[in-house]
């Protein structure tokens, strides 16, 4: 009683061959009345020590619970990588489960993911290539800004080179630079004003001026388009990849509810698989979203300032070209595209401008005289 040994009857257990009745004679009266929560029928002998280890657990005291104790596993932090890895694990059986419309989510998404890194690759290369040759050409533009005519106008050819002074390996950089691109779309306006180098100390109207700014802003549209080629397939990863697979979800938790319904067994271990398949689809669409939203990102910056350089430098372009090619009724005097004096010549003209002087001096003593 109560895991105490209360009497021993030394006896045999008779054979069980029929019914067993507890607590009655044997013609089946004076059977036990009351309740009972549980009853072990057991082929052998039970010791008392098996009876009160039984007794403790299902008491619900103090002692049942001090009865077993649990310790963390051994080995360390080595369960963290069978933790993960059976994590990773579970990916495959809940792919195992996925029904075919989940499939087609995922495989959609895989589509938009492949498309949308490759050009974000592509555009990141084709965008340093851009920045390197905007760096060059910088620095020739500081040497061309003082004076606009140093490159050949007259030869479409040697203008692509700076006048045959740039070696293979820059023009082919200068070719990657949307600067270069803008500058010589403005230089090719100049050469055609000027009648292809016929009329160079003619200048230009103001007329001129204006259309040289509409073609560059041409080209500057150019530019933009050819800098946000591509850029479409990572807006359409972020913005569609959601969506698709939260459609492969919504499809998926629908026909797992119309199964349920149809079999009438409600049970968690049935519903929970489909569940977890339909699930799968919207991970597969926030995967295809995120990385394309920070890719996006990065690239739109760097589109952005290529774009503001382009903008400063079509406004500085046209103020040096309105600086070094003024109209002759503004300067009193015809343009020359380049004056080069030798030091004989500069001697000269100060000799020449000596005499002048002098003679008018004279004249103007002979007169008071």
């Amino acid at each position: 009683m109560d895991a105490n040994e209360v009497a021993v009857l030394m006896a045999e257990t008779p054979a069980l061959s029929g019914d067993a009745t507890l607590g009655a004679d044997s013609a089946g009266k004076n059977g036990l009345v009351g309740e009972m929560d549980a009853f072990f029928l057991a082929k052998t002998a039970r010791s008392p020590g098996w009876i009160a280890l039984a007794h403790t657990g299902q008491a619900g005291n103090d002692a049942s619970t001090k009865l077993l104790s649990t310790q963390p596993a051994e080995g360390g932090t080595g369960g963290g990588h069978g933790g993960a890895l059976e994590h990773v694990m579970l990916f495959g059986d809940i792919a195992n489960n996925m029904m075919f419309d989940g499939w087609i989510a995922v495989v959609v998404c895989v589509i938009m993911m492949f498309a949308g890194w490759t050009v974000a690759v592509v555009k990141y290369i084709r965008l340093g290539k851009m920045e390197k040759g905007n760096e060059t050409f910088q620095k020739l533009w500081h040497n061309v800004a003082t004076d606009l005519t140093a490159m050949d106008l007259d030869n479409p050819e040697a203008a692509k080179s700076f006048g045959g002074k740039l070696g293979s390996s820059t023009v082919a950089l200068l070719a990657e630079s949307p600067l270069y691109h803008v500058y010589h779309v403005g230089s090719e306006e100049i050469r055609h004003r000027l009648g292809f180098g016929k009329n160079k100390g003619q200048g230009l109207s103001a007329r001129s001026i204006q259309a040289i700014r509409a073609a560059l802003d041409a080209a500057l549209v150019h530019e933009q388009h050819r800098l946000n080629k591509g850029i479409v397939y990572l807006t359409v990863s972020i913005a569609g990849g959601p969506y698709v697979g939260l459609l492969g979800t919504v499809v998926g938790v629908m026909i797992t509810f119309a199964i349920i319904a149809k079999s009438g067994e409600v049970d968690v271990n049935s519903i929970a698989p489909g569940i977890a398949s339909a699930l799968l689809a919207t991970t597969a669409g926030l995967v295809v979203a995120i990385p394309a939203l920070f890719m996006y990102s990065f690239l739109n910056t760097r589109i952005k300032g290529v774009i503001g350089s382009m903008q400063v430098f079509i406004d500085e372009f046209v103020a040096k070209v309105a600086e070094f090619y003024p109209p002759p009724s503004e300067a009193g005097l015809t343009v020359p595209i380049r004056q080069i004096r030798t030091p004989e010549d500069a001697a000269r003209l100060e000799e020449n401008r000596g005499s002048e002087q002098a003679e008018i001096l004279g004249s103007i003593s002979h007169k008071k005289a």
